[in-house]
Formats: C-alpha cells, structure tokens, sequence
C-alpha cells in the first residue's frame, strides 16, 4: 500500500492506493482503497529538539514512560514545530485539528478528514492510526526497527538518530517484559 496525491483543481487529495499482482497477465493493478483528504502542506515555523520539548532528563523520560505516550509526545512534538497549539488534549491550528486520542485528523470548521504533509511524510487518518496500532509481536529485531522508522516517516514525524534508537529500546524493553 501507498498514498496518492491527486490534483483536482489546483486542490491536491490523498488516497490509499492497493497493488495487486496478476500472475496470468503478469502486470499490477493498482486500485484505490480509501480517500483520505484534501492535502495541506506544512512548513516548519518553530525548531526545536525534543529534548527541550520534555520536562525531564532524557533517559529518565525513556524510562518512565510507556513507546504509546513517547509517540504521542512525538507526534504533539512535530505539530507544535508547525504552529498548531495544544487545547483540551487537541492540537488545533487555524483550520486544522489533530485527536490523537479519537485518531482525527481533520479540518476544523467541516469536519471531514483531511491529510497534513509534512516532513516527508503525511499525517493523517490513516497514517496516524498506523503509528498508534503497530503490530510488533513476532517480528525481528530488525523489523521493528524498520516497522517503527517507516510508521514515523509516512505519518510526517521527524526524529533525531538517538531519539528514535531511545525510543526502539523502550519498545524492544517493553516487548521482552511482556
């Protein structure tokens, strides 16, 4: 699976688009599985580290906290780098608001699902819900790896190098723990 951007009037829309390979023909046919949104491009307008984001000392944040709510501090991360502000648990940004919790990323004032390109990557419905549900349970070391780094760069997350090994750790931890 993947994601399309279709441009429709100088409006640009996100779609999920299926592969299938037909083995009697010997070609792929691509079909579109789901809408999900008008685009919105995002540019970066307040840099800054994750770790000043924190309230505490890095391997102490690592430490306490569960890979769900350091992701979710990542994803509230990247929006605040992009101008949205935090407002009852929802990150809003003039037309624009993001539930992690309900997994919605929509526009404000219609409510329809919309897709937040950011990064190199988009957020959302889709993407978002990728990130929050990831499957680790009999995978390799290095597939989680792998799983968790392709999760973040789809949903437009960006990610420091030691950040992101912190954060394979602590899911890695909590995988044998259980």
């Amino acid at each position: 699976m993947f994601l399309r951007i279709k441009k429709v009037q100088n409006k640009e829309y996100v779609y999920l688009v299926n592969n299938r390979w037909n083995k009697r023909k010997r070609s792929s046919r691509q079909k579109t599985s789901k809408y999900l949104g008008r685009n919105y491009k995002l540019t970066k307008s307040n840099p800054a580290l994750f770790e000043d984001f924190i309230p505490s000392d890095i391997n102490d944040y690592f430490s306490k906290y569960s890979s769900q709510h350091i992701i979710k501090d990542l994803i509230n991360h990247e929006l605040l780098q992009h101008s949205f502000k935090l407002s009852e648990e929802k990150l809003k940004s003039s037309n624009f608001l993001v539930d992690i919790n309900n997994i919605q990323v929509i526009d404000d004032k219609t409510q329809k699902p919309i897709s937040l390109e950011m990064n190199e990557g988009f957020l959302n419905n889709y993407t978002l819900s990728n990130l929050l549900n990831i499957k680790y349970n009999q995978k390799t070391d290095k597939e989680i790896a792998r799983l968790l780094a392709d999760s973040l760069l789809s949903a437009g997350i960006s990610i420091e190098e030691d950040i992101f090994i912190l954060l394979y750790s602590r899911i890695v931890k909590e995988l044998k723990d259980h």
